[in-house]
């Protein structure tokens, strides 16, 4: 929304949004990661976020997925923004959520509540670098082998 100068107004107004996410694709088992996060005034441009937690559970299709470890990391990086305000500090972050467990158990929800971003900043999702973005990265070890990737999704 522009004023009658044509300088865009930003409202204080988010919303609480997540992404979700599952990987491996196969039969055996898949992980399951949810990243939370306040989505400021975006458009088809412009976007500010507030990472501020992650959950992550596995579910196990067959025995014979024998699932040792898995880790969820969730990363937001851009530009730092002042909130409110939306003034631009000239800083570039990236924030972390991430869970780590080992001998998870099948369809039990871990989570990371207690490290979110600054509520006082927030990152502008599409400034200041190519890999400026939210992403999900899904790391685990089942019947001794390891295997991950990272999923962009904003």
């Amino acid at each position: 929304m522009y004023d009658q100068n044509n300088q865009l107004i930003l409202s204080n107004l988010s919303q609480l949004t997540s992404t979700s996410i599952q990987f491996p694709w196969n039969l055996n088992f898949a992980n399951f990661g949810t990243a939370y996060y306040y989505q400021y005034d975006h458009d088809l441009v412009t976007a500010w976020y507030r990472p501020v937690r992650l959950e992550s559970y596995y579910t196990q299709s067959s025995s014979s997925a024998n699932v040792t470890h898995f880790k969820v990391q969730y990363f937001t990086t851009g530009g730092v923004f002042t909130y409110p305000g939306f003034i631009d500090t000239g800083n570039y972050t990236t924030h972390e959520i991430y869970i780590d467990r080992s001998n998870p158990v099948p369809g039990v929800t871990y989570a990371d509540y207690y490290t979110p971003y600054l509520t006082n900043y927030v990152i502008h999702a599409f400034g200041g670098s190519i890999y400026a973005g939210c992403m999900l990265t899904f790391t685990y070890t089942a019947n001794g082998v390891t295997d991950g990737t990272s999923i962009y999704f904003y």
